[in-house]
């Protein structure tokens, strides 16, 4: 059985996931059919409805109290 068949409900959270190798990540997971959440400073260029982007700097303690 395949990856994608095996997709379903899991969803996954990626930080830094706009560039670089979090990017190449996000690309496979979605491509698994998997639902994707990223967390980042910069908005992902890759578009899917099972995407949600969630504008953040980790690197900053106050907003990851929001």
């Amino acid at each position: 059985m395949s990856h994608a068949s095996q997709a379903g409900n899991e969803g996954f959270v990626v930080t830094g996931g706009s560039s670089g190798i979090g990017a190449g990540i996000v690309a496979r997971l979605l491509e698994q059919g998997h639902r994707v959440a990223v967390l980042d400073r910069v908005e992902p260029t890759t578009g899917s409805d099972q995407l949600t982007w969630i504008e953040v700097d980790l690197a900053s303690p106050d907003e990851t109290r929001e």
